[in-house]
């Protein structure tokens, strides 16, 4: 009886829609007309020269965490976009280049 009360009770609570409220609305400068997996990988690495590698890493980290279930497709190439970016930072400042 119990395991019922709660299977019924999860089952509502995923029924209703998620708000995640956005904290840094934004962040990856993607114009309204584009979208995230359609911009030049050049987009990124300039967005990470202004702004730093830490706030886009977050902001691409939660793009793949946040479509992982509903858009995997999106979130495979996101997390390409964000593995090329890390191994670019990584090169740049082996060269003596400085990244924020």
């Amino acid at each position: 009886m119990r395991q019922n009360i709660v299977s019924e009770f999860l089952e509502r609570v995923y029924e209703q829609p998620v708000r995640i409220k956005v904290k840094h609305p934004g962040v990856l400068e993607i114009p309204e007309e584009s979208s995230v997996d359609k911009m030049p990988f050049s987009h990124f690495q300039a967005l990470a020269k202004r702004k730093g590698l830490a706030p886009i890493s977050r902001a691409l980290t939660n793009l793949i965490v946040w479509n992982k279930e509903k858009n995997p497709t999106l979130s495979k190439k996101v997390d390409s976009i964000q593995n090329r970016l890390t191994k670019w930072a990584e090169e740049q400042r082996e060269a003596g280049k400085e990244i924020k």
